[in-house]
């Protein structure tokens, strides 16, 4: 297992919210915290919040980020307030450069695979320069009768059991497959039922999923890690 760690936000190092003594507040820090958990054998790599304001800027800041250690960068796509604000042109704009500073990179994309959330982000932009999609598959926090109305309504009828592991895994991989990118799904840490983890990690090992994560480490039950210890990645 590795992690995934969220070093700037837009524009923002995440120094601005964060006053911990080991908060990200540049290149030099995210090397330091590369450093640290590489010495445990604990692959690191970056998240961040794509918010498309200025587009360039946050593609040099990726690329800083790889410069200081990360093995991938992982960008959160989401059409909520405080998250993306910017254009399809703009996605682009962000990619041309990330790929002119780094054409060998390893970045990823993650996003809210529910059909009436994704035609709110410019997916098919992103997925043009990405090396994968890790959809947000958080079967309980979507687990509502709002959101059942809104899948029927979208041509995905939930089961008699609702908003499943096996379900949302199901929705993601047909909403994502025509991008023709690897899916790695980011699951929900604090399932209120532990056997659903296990459905959860089955189901996308099933699909040619060969790798999730977990949304997140401060929230998640310790009994996930346990699972996923002994479940372990699928080999490529």
């Amino acid at each position: 297992m590795g992690i995934l760690m969220k070093t700037h936000d837009g524009t923002d190092w995440m120094s601005r919210y964060d006053r911990s003594p080991h908060a990200i507040y540049g290149p030099e820090q995210v090397n330091r915290l590369a450093v640290y958990f590489e010495a445990w054998k604990v692959p690191f790599h970056a998240w961040y919040v794509a918010k498309g304001i200025d587009p360039v800027r946050e593609a040099q800041m990726c690329s800083e980020v790889i410069d200081a250690g990360a093995r991938s960068i992982t960008v959160d796509l989401e059409p909520f307030d405080l998250y993306w604000r910017g254009t399809p042109e703009g996605a682009l704009a962000f990619g041309n450069e990330f790929r002119r500073l780094k054409p060998d990179a390893k970045l990823y994309v993650t996003v809210d695979p529910r059909p009436w959330m994704l035609c709110k982000t410019p997916v098919a932009e992103f997925a043009s320069f990405s090396n994968g999609l890790a959809p947000m598959t958080y079967w309980e926090t979507f687990n509502s009768p709002a959101n059942w109305r809104l899948f029927q309504q979208h041509g995905f009828p939930p089961g008699p059991f609702g908003v499943t592991p096996e379900y949302v895994l199901d929705v993601a991989k047909t909403v994502l497959s025509p991008y023709g990118l690897p899916i790695w799904p980011a699951g929900e840490g604090s399932p209120r039922n532990g056997d659903a983890w296990v459905n959860f990690v089955s189901h996308a090992n099933g699909l040619g999923m060969r790798s999730v994560s977990v949304w997140r480490y401060g929230t998640a039950d310790q009994r996930v890690w346990r699972l996923l210890k002994e479940m372990g990645p699928k080999p490529a």
